[in-house]
Parts: structure tokens; C-alpha cells; sequence
């Protein structure tokens, strides 16, 4: 049983696909919360074993009626340290940023079977889904080591890039447009802005009738795209701070075909 957001999500499918590959019966179900309405349904279907991820740890120390294993990372007392309950939270390390719900249930997921390390693609994406790469630009602490497994088994590569959504699959202007974290004065939410910068700067948008996404443009126009971007944070009194916050790791899933919505991690959560 697990959360319904991406981290939630790819907890979940980790869970499911190691219990799979143990070759035992199971199913994954998705819940907003774990309201008595759910517990108790689940009390009366009395399953063998009930795998809780990316929540749960507020049930730790009741419901003895459950079976369970729980891997969470939201924050819990010390009461909670259960043997069948693994959070970050127990060990003096936080949870919203160096390691997600997926992240805690891939670490039980390999500790059962190295083989299992493939999975650690699902717990990038499931920690993007949380933001968590946004505090450094990157993500730190545990995460750092599953992304590590994932970059040594070939499922996962970091890089360095621009960090707006949509790098291989909305046309340039398009990703300028959405550009949020952070707002671009003057170009987010305003298409014929972003048209316009990119001519002055004598960005192509177009390879024939298609689009040119970002991943399409030389690194020189990259660099033309991104200092002037700098540039117009800098002209209305945003600090270093902000502009950093444009470039830092991007996370491709290897197995994932590139130019689809599935082979960047940030944007597949």
C-alpha cells in the first residue's frame, strides 16, 4: 500500500517488483492517506503481509493486527522504531531532502537482493518527484549513494544542464514560457516573449516543420540561451542565488528512450 504522488508512485512499483522477483503473490494499492477506513478494511481482509511505503510511520506502533513492513521517510517520534519499520528519522537524517519514500524502499529492496540495484532508476525519479534535488541543485545524502548505484549498473546518468521541465520534449520558446522554478521576469507565461528572445539572440526554433527542443540545441546555443537568461535575472536585482538555480544535475534514465517524457527523471516524475 502506498502514497498516490510520484514518489509514492515509484515507492510502490519498487516494493511490488521485489516482492515479484521473490516470486510471491501480491498487489499494490494506492491511497491519498491512511484514514481508520483503510486500516480497517485492511484488518478484516487479514493479509500475510502488508507493505506500507512512502507512508505509515504514524501506524508504527498501533494496528498489531497488521502484518506490516513500513518504509517511510515523513517525520515520525522515537517511539516509532519498530523492527518493521525503516525511516530516515530514526537516524538523526531528514527526510524531505537527502532520502524519499522510494529511496527507503529501495535500500530494503537491495538489502534482499543486489540484483535489485536496476530498481534504484525508480527511486531517482520518486526522489525528483519530491523536489528533492532542488535544495542543492542535486540531490545529497542517501540519495547521492542510490544515484550512485544506478550511474554503476547503467540504469542512471547524471549530467549538468539547464534544470527547466521539458528539455527533450517542449519546443524551446515552450520551455522558456513554463520556465517556474525559478519565474524568468518578463519571458515565463508570455509565448511571444520567449519567441522573441530566442531570435534576438539568433536561436534557430525550427529544424524544418519540427520544433527544436533543447536537447537539439549546439552547446554553444546553449550557452548563448542560458547567459542571457542570467543576464535578465541580474538586470532586475535577482542575486547569485537565483541564477544558479537555472543550471545544476539533471538525472537520465538509460533504459528510457530519449527525446520521450520518460527519459529525464524530473520530468518522468
Amino acid at each position: 500500500m502506498t502514497h498516490i504522488d510520484a514518489d509514492g508512485i515509484t515507492a510502490g512499483c519498487i516494493a511490488y517488483q521485489t516482492l515479484q522477483r521473490l516470486g510471491k503473490e501480491c498487489s499494490i494499492e494506492f491511497v491519498k492517506q491512511l484514514d481508520e477506513s483503510v486500516l480497517t478494511r485492511l484488518k478484516d481482509e487479514n493479509y500475510e503481509l502488508v507493505w506500507f511505503t512512502d507512508l505509515g510511520s504514524n501506524i508504527s506502533t498501533g494496528y498489531p493486527e497488521i502484518n506490516k513492513v513500513i518504509t517511510d521517510h515523513h517525520t515520525c517520534s522515537i517511539e516509532s522504531n519498530q523492527r518493521f519499520h525503516l525511516n530516515p528519522h530514526l537516524f538523526n537524517l531528514d527526510g524531505g531532502f537527502e532520502i524519499s519514500g522510494a529511496g527507503v524502499t529501495y535500500l530494503v529492496s537491495k538489502t534482499i537482493d543486489k540484483k535489485n540495484m536496476d530498481l534504484s532508476q525508480l527511486a531517482v525519479v520518486g526522489a525528483c518527484g519530491d523536489l528533492q534535488d532542488r535544495k542543492y541543485n542535486k540531490l545529497s545524502g542517501l540519495n547521492r549513494n542510490i544515484l550512485d548505484d544506478g550511474e554503476s549498473v547503467g540504469v542512471v546518468k547524471a549530467k549538468i544542464d539547464i534544470r527547466y521541465f521539458g528539455r527533450e520534449t517542449r519546443p524551446v520558446y515552450k520551455l522558456l514560457q513554463y520556465a517556474s522554478d525559478p519565474v524568468i521576469p518578463g519571458l515565463s507565461g508570455r509565448e511571444s516573449a520567449c519567441i522573441s528572445f530566442l531570435q534576438e539572440h539568433g536561436i534557430k526554433m525550427k529544424d524544418g516543420d519540427n520544433w527544436r527542443c533543447w536537447v537539439d540545441l549546439s552547446k554553444a546555443e546553449r550557452r548563448v540561451v542560458i547567459s542571457n537568461i542570467a543576464r535578465v535575472f541580474l538586470s532586475k536585482g535577482f542575486g547569485y542565488k537565483t541564477v544558479k538555480r537555472i543550471i545544476g544535475e539533471i538525472y537520465l534514465l538509460e533504459q528510457e528512450e530519449e527525446g520521450t517524457e520518460v527519459h529525464d527523471a524530473k520530468e518522468y516524475a
